[in-house]
């Protein structure tokens, strides 16, 4: 039977590790863009591809110091902005199920870093869309494309890390990819690696 000593300690070690995941996400959220809607809105447009807007204005507010807008500006420059049109193309091809199309505009965009053309072919690749299922492919398209630092791409793989979802279940690798978007702004990022600390794990 547990002493109420032990379990004290127990306890205090719990509330201590809770209060830890939770200050490092008020910690985030207090490092939060000042012009949150603008943001928002510059990201918005980045995530449906609309690269020229959303370079537009993460430049305006980089320009204002902020840190997170300056890395999309990085981002965008170094893999999508020029592919932009063809990226959209593809990407409605995915959407109305014509695969064949969209692998023909979106593979070589992946091959020359694209890094959403590098997800939509992992997606592709995971359920046989348009090419022989491939789990190996799919992985590898997915981490090429989370490496180029895009934010939602890699709470996705943190997802798939967690749970084992093609891959083998690693919480630190799970862990590795939430704090990167968490630091982003990934509001989802930010409540599972507070979980994560909370629990003890990764």
């Amino acid at each position: 039977m547990m002493n109420w000593e032990k379990k004290g300690f127990i306890n205090k070690h719990a509330r201590q590790t809770y209060l830890a995941g939770l200050f490092f996400c008020l910690a985030l959220f207090h490092s939060a863009p000042i012009n949150a809607t603008n943001f928002e809105t510059g990201k918005a447009a980045y995530l449906d591809g609309n690269y020229e807007d959303a370079l537009r204005i993460f430049k305006s507010l980089a320009k204002e110091g902020n840190s997170e807008a300056q890395h999309y500006v990085e981002l965008i420059e170094k893999t999508g902005y020029r592919s932009k049109s063809n990226y959209k193309e593809g990407k409605e091809a995915y959407l109305k199920n014509d695969f064949k199309r969209a692998l023909e505009i979106l593979k070589p965009l992946a091959e020359d870093g694209d890094s959403w053309s590098q997800y939509i072919l992992s997606l592709m690749y995971e359920s046989g869309q348009g090419v022989e299922k491939n789990r190996e492919e799919s992985n590898k398209w997915l981490i090429l494309a989370a490496e180029s630092g895009v934010p939602k791409i890699q709470y996705d793989l943190g997802i798939r890390y967690f749970y084992g979802y093609g891959f083998e279940k690693n919480y630190a690798e799970a862990a590795k990819w939430w704090e990167s978007s968490a630091n982003a702004g990934i509001a989802d990022s930010q409540y599972n690696l507070g979980l994560q600390y909370y629990r003890g794990i990764g």
